[in-house]
Formats: structure tokens, C-alpha cells, sequence
């Protein structure tokens, strides 16, 4: 049948969303392979490894830092979509404190679980960006430059 233009238009916003989707899914895969490199340095202790306690070790690894991002990616947007709402814009304030408390605490949380505080500091990093970021939902731009003191 005949594609009326609205549907043709819905139609290549849905592929556009998938294309996105896959490729912010590829890019969390490469990035793991970087940052949880394959060739590690020897320590002290580590002659009786196997090759595949090694290998066992490191996708346990790789697999606990792409859980433990994607846990912190899905409570930052639930953040970032409630900073638009009349609640935040009227408390802005307050949520900012508690923000920056619970960022502190989310700073200690996730360096104790990854084990290694250059495995955490990419997470850490957006924890920060979206702290910034909650602020475009002040009201006005006096709040949302005193959001920054």
C-alpha cells in the first residue's frame, strides 16, 4: 500500500533510535575492551595462574564494570528526567545538596567495588557531568548560576 508521509517520517526516526541504540551498545563494548586491557602486568604471587583463571578472571572483570556502568547509566537518566519536573525546579537547591552527598557517597561506593580507581574514574566522570547537568532544570539564570557556587 501507499506510506502516508507521517508514517514514512515515524518510520525513520525508529531506524535513527535503533541505529543509536546499537551503536552506544558498541561503544560501551570496545570501551570495557580498552579500559580492562587483556595484557596485564605480573604481580607478586601470580606464577601458579592458569591461562584460563587469567582469562576467567579478566571477563569477570570486564563483565562486573559493564554491569556496574550500565546499573549507574540507567540511575543517572532516571535523575536526568526528573530534574525537568516542577518538584526539582522548585527544591533545586536542596536536590543539588543531596546530589552532591549522594555523589560523595556513589565516589566511594564505586571505587570499593571495582577494586581499582582507574577502572571507576570513567563512571565517576559522568556521576560529575550529570550533576552539571541536572541544573538546566532551574528556573531561572540566576538559579542556575548559583547552582555552580
Amino acid at each position: 500500500g501507499i506510506v502516508l508521509e507521517k508514517d514514512q517520517f515515524e518510520n525513520s526516526v525508529g531506524r535513527l533510535g535503533s541505529a543509536f541504540t546499537v551503536l552506544g551498545v558498541y561503544t560501551i563494548f570496545r570501551a570495557t575492551d580498552k579500559l580492562v586491557p587483556t595484557v596485564q602486568g605480573r604481580r607478586v604471587g601470580d606464577e601458579g595462574k592458569t591461562v584460563s583463571e587469567s582469562a576467567s578472571a579478566l571477563a569477570s572483570k570486564r563483565a562486573h564494570f559493564l554491569f556496574t556502568g550500565l546499573s549507574i547509566e540507567a540511575v543517572l537518566l532516571c535523575i536526568w528526567e526528573f530534574s525537568y519536573s516542577n518538584m526539582f525546579r522548585n527544591n533545586i537547591y536542596r536536590f543539588k545538596v543531596a546530589f552532591q552527598l549522594g555523589q560523595i557517597i556513589l565516589d566511594l561506593l564505586t571505587t570499593q567495588l571495582m577494586g581499582d580507581r582507574l577502572l571507576a574514574a570513567p563512571l565517576l566522570v559522568s556521576i560529575q557531568m550529570a550533576e552539571m547537568l541536572v541544573t538546566v532544570g532551574a528556573r531561572n539564570f540566576t538559579e542556575f548560576s548559583l547552582c555552580y557556587l
